[in-house]
């Protein structure tokens, strides 16, 4: 370290210093102008002698003066001063608690107290700045806390109004209208598509569409499990969110019917664990939120929960009203439904003078068959019966379980020449059905034949009334029975041929 630094780093090596350099030149010229006066001419050599004296002394004093003065400076000064650099260099770390000392009544104290009122002036505007940033702080939470309340409210007042309106309806088709409806206005949902599940799990239907411009493409479109998003949806049970369809080969573009990309958001409905639909989203734009924010995920998962109550209610009143005028086991109108049918065609043909024909069926030996092969093969039997009667009449037709293994069928606007010839398709096809049944007993499994015995009447040729038609239609069958089963009879048949029939129909 150079003799320069070492001075700079202390002000009482300076002082000590400046003042042995004055001492030292004041005790030259004081010893010299000394030496002079005193000695005058005396021999040379003395005057050297004592002029060396004079130099060590003066040496001496000036030796004596620096320490003194360096001493005193570092007591008084260098000291005080050190414990305020200290306490100033701990301020500036941010230690504003810390306190020069103050037990002195001179300048340095003075200084020390000035410099005490800074640190506590400091303290006091810190403390402030912590309690304002304390406030400010809660008073965002505050508005954040108010924002995201009002935002729920919003959200909760859209939801119950939904909710309102989709349970103020008890039709499963005005249901799933009421919530494309209304959420799609509500949330701004460009393209919204609801698909239910079927009753056997098979498959995913479009059962509702908004904001597609060609939505009788995809309306009805079905999709199986597993098979794009929303049959990875309906396997997982989880919502799934593309930011960008362009990048997801998964997605099937409604099977190719509607090739627009953006993103798009796939939710569940689900009810009580069983899954009952999706809600499909489309926006047409992507994004790193994918179109779609936490909020509008959020917001559409509650509608789905909400959704799937009120869905679910539907159904199951659809469910009961279908089980009010359907047969459970084969799914054919019940005898009820056919009664009120019935009624309203006749009413019909007697306004417009047309008329309507009546087709008593009934399965041949049906008993000895549930007592050989038992009653879930009958069962079969009666469920497979039903779908080859349905399979040879007209939509505008009605073919309705009557009882047991008696069917009845109506059909409107046919003369009995034609119904005759509907009968004996019905018969055929039956004929040539083999209905298979379990091993049973120690009989292996197999295959049978089952017969149709089947009679015909019609309106007005055969009765005048409902009840006389039916009747007419029953003693028809009962006289088909009578000459053999495996045939088809008019009405007054007594085993002999009828109108449009050559000779009574049989097995062969």
């Amino acid at each position: 370290m150079c003799l320069k630094q070492w001075l700079r780093r202390s002000l009482a090596r300076r002082t000590a210093v400046v003042a042995g350099g004055v001492s030292a030149a004041l005790a030259a010229v004081v010893g010299l102008v000394i030496v002079g006066a005193v000695l005058g001419d005396e021999a040379r050599e003395l005057r050297s002698r004592v002029a060396v004296v004079a130099i060590l002394a003066g040496a001496l004093t000036v030796f004596a003066v620096v320490c003194t003065v360096w001493l005193t400076l570092r007591r008084l000064l260098g000291a005080p001063l050190g414990e305020l650099s200290r306490t100033m260099a701990a301020a500036e770390q941010g230690n504003f608690l810390t306190r020069a000392r103050t037990d002195r009544s001179d300048e340095l104290g003075d200084l020390a107290r000035q410099f005490n009122r800074m640190l506590a002036k400091i303290t006091d505007l810190q403390v402030e700045s912590v309690d304002d940033r304390r406030e400010l702080s809660h008073t965002r939470q505050e508005l954040e806390m108010k924002a995201e309340l009002e935002a729920r409210l919003r959200e909760l007042t859209l939801l119950f109004e939904i909710t309102k309106t989709i349970n103020s309806q008890l039709e499963f088709a005005e249901v799933l209208r009421a919530i494309t409806q209304k959420a799609s206005q509500a949330l701004g949902l460009e393209e919204f598509a609801i698909l239910i599940m079927e009753d056997d799990g098979a498959c995913l239907r479009v059962r509702a569409t908004f904001g597609f411009p060609r939505e009788a493409e995809i309306e009805g479109m079905e999709f199986s499990p597993g098979e794009g998003i929303s049959g990875i949806v309906a396997r997982s049970g989880e919502p799934c969110l593309i930011a960008d369809t362009s990048k997801d080969d998964r997605y099937l573009h409604y099977k190719g019917r509607h090739m627009v990309d953006g993103s798009f958001l796939c939710v569940p409905i689900r009810y009580q664990e069983r899954l009952i639909g999706l809600f499909n989203v489309l926006r047409p734009r992507s994004g790193d939120s994918g179109g779609f924010t936490p909020d509008d995920i959020r917001l559409l998962t509650s509608l789905a929960n909400a959704a799937a109550l009120a869905l679910a209610n539907a159904q199951m009143v659809e469910r009961l009203r279908e089980l009010s005028t359907h047969d459970e086991l084969t799914g054919l109108a019940n005898r009820r439904l056919f009664t009120q049918r019935i009624e309203t065609e006749f009413e019909r043909a007697q306004r417009y003078g047309g008329v309507l024909s009546v087709l008593m069926v009934d399965i041949d030996h049906f008993k000895d068959w549930n007592d050989t092969h038992g009653h879930p093969a009958g069962d079969d039997v009666l469920r497979k019966v039903a779908t080859l009667l349905r399979g040879s009449v007209r939509a505008v037709d009605l073919v309705a379980r009557w009882g047991g293994e008696e069917f009845v069928v109506m059909l409107p606007g046919t003369s009995k020449k034609d119904a005759l010839a509907v009968g004996e398709k019905m018969r055929a096809a039956c004929e040539a059905t083999r209905f298979p049944f379990p091993a049973q007993s120690g009989a292996d499994a197999g295959e049978g034949r089952v017969t149709l015995s089947v009679g015909v009447a019609v309106y007005p040729d055969d009765g005048k009334s409902v009840a006389a038609v039916l009747d007419g239609s029953d003693r028809a069958l009962f006289q088909a029975k009578r000459a053999g089963r495996n045939q088809v009879l008019g009405a007054e048949a007594k085993g002999a041929p009828k109108a449009g029939m050559d000779a009574p129909f049989t097995s062969g």
